[in-house]
């Protein structure tokens, strides 16, 4: 390994200490950008469905079987409530605070992962803004707060990949070699993703270290003892998801979690939208909220533009191998939301550090340039999180709101609350509810002489989970979430 600003003992001398001055700097960046006001919004989008779920384990400590109002909860594996529900256990509750911090510090995580993968051949300054180009990128940044699982998985998914390189490549000429305990760990890793959102992002650690592998001994004894090393690891993921999915394996969980991971979409056509749409949808979207970061790590995934600037192929050839084979096989796999390629984001914004140090050096008249980008989403950043949130409390916790008229309807004729789901329910206001409701079968009356049954719906009508209910004609009260989804309650 060679370092492209010092000699390679001073490099590994770099690498084998902890870069204190510059992890402090994205650690502190980050807090700024993304801490003061994480709490202050109510639950929106999935959130609430994860902070039902770490409530439940809270409740009940049946760590591998999280429920939402006493029904399983099988579209994801476990991780994210889990590690939510650990915050919660420290904080002593779930709230909006636990919540995020998962994502927050995966956020943090998938930085400083960069940081670390890039320092011994970069500068400090160019590693700090490879780690800042992971964390602002539009797709990483816009989900950051938010108790979604692309982050998560994200960081795992990178820590994976970077650890087979820093084992192959990162204690010198003369000990090159992915040993036991790397290949462990880099098994943790990919099960500890896996059990965030399932096998299909590990699609980005396995193919790339697999291509590598093959690459680099081909099928000689070293490259199947690499492979033997790889299949180890892999065998450790999916034992992890495994002591998940074996609770709860039957037919109609089979169908989810095909549906889940896209199976049933790889020979269909998407219905409503042409073949080559749907590819260009992803592809399109996808690039574009990986601005500018996308832009600024070419010079470095294309082979004459690394040449020409001097960067160093080790690492830019694996960054690029990481970033493109997964994207490609959701490519061909008719991923249709940008967002399922985050994975490759950190991939990204390394290799972007690896081609500022080159334009530090040989052109520093485009370093401001290069950097203008970053500074204008740490200050959208600063500007929308730090900023604006404060002033909009009024619409960003609306959902507690609509929770409280749906309550203080319920506490003048206190009684069993039933909740319909027929897909439309928004699980954000649920969870604010003092009076935590039954899920009650779709088109059924719940068996209660007095109580409340609530119902879901976007329609300005009467919702068609309650046609034959017999209900009343008027509901007692009638909100709107956050996310324009109504909830109406009935007395029964």
């Amino acid at each position: 390994m060679t370092s492209t600003t010092t000699t390679a003992p001073a490099a590994r001398g770099i690498a084998s200490r902890i870069p204190w001055p510059g992890v402090l700097a994205v650690v502190a960046i980050w807090a700024i950008l993304f801490l003061p006001t994480a709490g202050l919004q109510n639950f929106h989008l999935e959130e609430g469905r994860r902070a039902l779920l770490a409530r439940d384990l809270l409740q009940r400590h049946d760590w591998l079987d999280p429920r939402i109002l006493g029904v399983a909860y099988l579209n994801k594996p476990p991780l994210l409530p889990l590690l939510m529900a650990f915050f919660g256990w420290l904080a002593g509750g779930i709230n909006e605070w636990t919540v995020r911090l998962p994502p927050l510090v995966a956020t943090l995580g998938v930085a400083l992962t960069a940081y670390w993968l890039i320092r011994p051949y970069v500068s400090r300054s160019a590693a700090l803004f490879g780690a800042l180009a992971t964390m602002l990128t539009p797709m990483v940044m816009l989900k950051a707060n938010l108790g979604e699982t692309d982050t998560t998985v994200t960081a795992f998914s990178f820590l994976a990949f970077v650890l087979y390189l820093r084992g192959e490549y990162g204690r010198g000429e003369s000990a090159r070699g992915t040993r036991l305990g790397t290949w462990l760990l880099c098994g943790l890793a990919l099960g500890l993703g896996a059990l965030t959102k399932g096998p299909v992002p590990l699609i980005y650690p396995i193919l790339a270290i697999l291509v590598l592998c093959l690459r680099q001994h081909g099928l000689r004894a070293g490259g199947w003892r690499k492979l033997g090393g790889l299949l180890l690891a892999v065998l450790i993921a999916f034992a992890l998801l495994g002591s998940w999915i074996l609770g709860h394996l039957d037919p109609a969980s089979i169908a989810l979690w095909k549906h889940e991971m896209r199976l049933d979409q790889v020979t269909v056509r998407p219905s409503g939208i042409g073949w080559e749409d749907f590819h260009l949808k992803f592809l399109f979207t996808s690039a574009v909220q990986a601005m500018p970061t996308l832009a600024l790590a070419l010079p470095a995934m294309i082979p004459a533009w690394r040449r020409r600037l001097g960067i160093a192929a080790e690492p830019a050839g694996a960054l690029t191998l990481y970033a493109l084979l997964g994207t490609g096989v959701l490519l061909l796999a008719n991923a249709e939301f940008g967002r399922y390629a985050m994975p490759a984001v950190p991939a990204l914004g390394a290799a972007a550090g690896l081609v500022f140090e080159k334009l530090r050096l040989r052109r520093p008249r485009l370093v401001r340039p290069v950097a203008a980008p970053l500074c204008v989403l740490a200050g959208f950043a600063f500007v929308a999180n730090d900023l604006v949130i404060p002033f909009r409390l009024d619409v960003l916790q609306h959902n507690r709101q609509a929770a409280a008229a749906i309550d203080a309807a319920v506490d003048s004729a206190p009684g069993p609350v039933f909740l319909i789901d027929d897909g439309t329910v928004d699980y954000n206001v649920i969870f604010y509810l003092r009076h935590p409701p039954t899920l009650a079968p779709v088109g059924k009356r719940p068996a209660a002489e007095h109580g409340w049954l609530l119902l879901g719906g976007r329609q300005p009508a009467r919702p068609p989970a309650a046609e034959g209910l017999s209900l009343p004609d008027r509901p007692a009260a009638d909100v709107t979430s956050r996310e324009m989804l109504r909830l109406r309650l009935y007395r029964l």
